[in-house]
């Protein structure tokens, strides 16, 4: 490993610069045992700790909103709060990252670091949440039951839309 002070080229397991005495950066393993690039925890090389949201296509129709109770909702490409996320269907799951207690994220890009992942079909809205969040079942997309999410110390509530008939008659939908 190079040294990011000296940029003296280390061996792997060393932890400090055998030229400058500088630490070196710990590497990181998936649970299989693979390197994991840094900054990155889901590893590239296993399959996704995440299921398979299947394949979509159809129009961004809106199916509902969603908002943390108390807290905080943040988006990574807005500064500031946003008071709802619209959830409306899209190819890929809304991904939300837990930030202390009582603050959420959306997250645009790595969405292994995510807690809790929604998906959006014309079937419903669903939600799947991350390892460190749902121990050690299978990773599946549930019915939101009650219309709430709990992750960790906050809790998300969804409020589900009736899509209009004449949206089902156009697009096919439910």
């Amino acid at each position: 490993m190079k040294c990011a002070a000296c940029y003296e080229e280390n061996p792997p397991w060393q932890a400090v610069c055998s030229r400058c005495g500088q630490h070196t950066r710990a590497l990181q393993l998936c649970p299989s045992g693979h390197l994991l690039p840094p900054g990155v925890e889901d590893c590239p090389v296993c399959p996704s700790m995440w299921p398979d949201p299947g394949p979509f296509k159809g129009a961004p129709i809106l199916r509902g909103i969603a908002w943390v109770e108390s807290g905080h909702l943040r988006d990574e490409e807005i500064d500031g709060t946003l008071p709802v996320l619209e959830l409306r269907d899209n190819p890929t799951p809304f991904a939300l990252s837990v930030e202390g207690s009582a603050s959420a994220r959306r997250l645009r890009e790595d969405l292994g670091k995510a807690a809790v992942q929604i998906l959006v079909r014309p079937d419903g809205i669903r939600y799947c949440l991350g390892a460190n969040y749902r121990g050690g079942d299978t990773p599946s997309f549930v019915p939101i039951e009650g219309e709430r999410v709990r992750v960790g110390n906050m809790t998300l509530r969804v409020a589900e839309f009736e899509v209009p008939g004449w949206v089902r008659q156009e697009f096919g939908t439910r």
